[in-house]
This record gives C-alpha cells, sequence and structure tokens, in this order.
C-alpha cells in the first residue's frame, strides 16, 4: 500500500545487492512517491494492486513473502497469507509478529544488510522452512476449531 510503516527503500537497497533475486512489489501504484518506481533496480517489479486470482497467484509462484512493518504491534494479513500457502516468511522483527509466527519465518530488522542476510538464510533453509510454515498453519487451524468449538458449545450448537 506503500503506507508509512512499510519501510520500502531497504528493500530497494537490498535488491541492488541481489542482482540475482526477483523482487516483486505489491501495492497501488497511484501511492508510491514519485520517482521510487523508476529509480528501482531492474531486479525490483511493481506489480501494482492485484486482486483476487492475480493476487493469490503471485503469491503462490514466488519462494517466500516478505512483508515488513515499523509498528510492533500490527499482525501482517500478507504474512497470514503467506503461512496458508506454506510460503517462508521474510518479517519485521516486530513484537506482535515474532510471537505469532514462531515457524517457518526469517525475522528482519529494516536495513539492506538485514534483508540480504535474511534472502540468504530463506535460499539456504528454504526446504526446512516450508516444513516449519506447514506446522504452522496446521497448529493455527487446529486452534482456530477448538475455539470455534469452545464458542459454538456456549451458545448451544452441536
Amino acid at each position: 500500500t506503500f503506507a508509512v510503516d512499510e519501510p520500502l527503500e531497504p528493500i530497494l537497497d537490498a535488491a541492488r545487492e541481489l542482482p540475482d533475486v526477483r523482487f516483486l512489489i505489491m501495492g497501488d501504484l497511484k501511492l508510491a512517491k514519485p520517482g521510487v518506481v523508476q529509480s528501482a533496480p531492474k531486479n525490483v517489479v511493481f506489480t501494482d494492486y492485484l486482486r483476487k486470482d492475480a493476487y493469490w497467484n503471485c503469491l503462490y509462484n514466488a519462494q517466500a513473502v516478505m512483508t515488513l512493518t515499523t509498528f510492533p504491534h500490527s499482525l501482517l494479513g500478507g504474512a497470514q497469507d503467506g503461512v496458508a500457502l506454506r510460503k517462508p516468511l521474510l518479517i519485521s522483527k516486530q513484537p506482535a509478529l515474532t510471537e505469532y509466527f514462531y515457524k517457518g519465518a526469517v525475522f528482519i530488522e529494516h536495513t539492506a544488510a538485514s534483508i540480504v542476510a535474511g534472502v540468504n538464510d530463506v535460499r539456504a533453509r528454504q526446504g526446512a522452512l516450508i516444513g516449519e510454515v506447514g506446522e504452522l498453519a496446521t497448529e493455527r487451524a487446529e486452534r482456530w476449531n477448538r475455539a470455534f468449538a469452545e464458542v459454538e458449545k456456549a451458545f448451544g450448537g452441536s
């Protein structure tokens, strides 16, 4: 969304250091700061705002999902979508995120060096991270189902 809490510049700087990695950046291009798209390295693709199947297909075809925020208590929908698709995550090292995404994630600071290290970590451990994020997805689904059953029981459901 090119929002104030999304650190884009460190991603672009990391992309310059990782020319063999393609970065797809989603978001409404009308909201991007002037010149950002034009000054990005060649391995960065701005997808514009994606809807429905275009969004899900983009995530499905990714090697990993990176979603960053400077807000310490934000639970990122993009990271949840990555879990749903069993994709390794590169996410901000923030309290809410480190607690919620305790498997299948590489936590990064908002610096190019940290993002580069995180990308390389995902590349080195991709198989293990895919397994971990699958475990996380299963654990989260089981927790949801138990909680839903308790609510249903409390309100007289079957």
